[in-house]
């Protein structure tokens, strides 16, 4: 991931459901961590043209991952297990903000269900809106509007022990 760019997974909410009885504020990292977000749910043609109207395919060093967009851009990366789907991850670059691509993929989200976890484990409903409120509060951001204060700010941190752990 490089500075400038905002990373999110997205989980189905069923499963959220079915782990937790109610859609939670957070999920923490080491429930993240854990297998079967996926599980039952399978890869689909369908899914990959709907991914391929917004960005093009990339090549892949693996049979595994399907990815979509820009190396340092705007990216999709669906990572599977035969034809099941065991994550997606979403970048999305923070440089220039394209409020169609992020229209695009809440939309995605929201077709199939999805929810967005982004880096601090919260759990967002998939809408432009709030992933947008999500971006302009994140690291990526606070980079991209002032780099030297960004790296100014995490040297302080690091000097004071208060290093982010995600």
């Amino acid at each position: 991931m490089a500075t400038w760019q905002f990373d999110f997974h997205m989980i189905p909410s069923e499963v959220i459901l079915h782990r937790y009885g109610t859609t939670p504020i957070v999920i923490s990292r080491s429930d993240f961590d854990q297998d079967g977000w996926w599980e039952g749910l399978f890869y689909t043609p369908k899914l990959a043209d709907e991914i391929s109207k917004i960005v093009p395919q990339l090549p892949t060093w693996k049979s595994a991952l399907e990815r979509w967009g820009y190396e340092d851009g705007n990216r999709i990366e669906i990572m599977k297990d035969g034809n099941a789907i065991s994550s997606i991850l979403v970048r999305i670059d923070v440089r220039t903000i394209s409020l169609v691509f992020i229209k695009k993929i809440t939309d995605i989200a929201q077709q199939y269900k999805w929810l967005i976890r982004i880096s601090d484990g919260r759990v967002l409903q998939p809408s432009s809106k709030r992933l947008l409120s999500a971006i302009h509060a994140s690291d990526a951001y606070r980079f991209v509007e002032d780099p030297q204060s960004f790296f100014e700010a995490a040297k302080d941190e690091s000097n004071n022990g208060d290093i982010r752990k995600e």
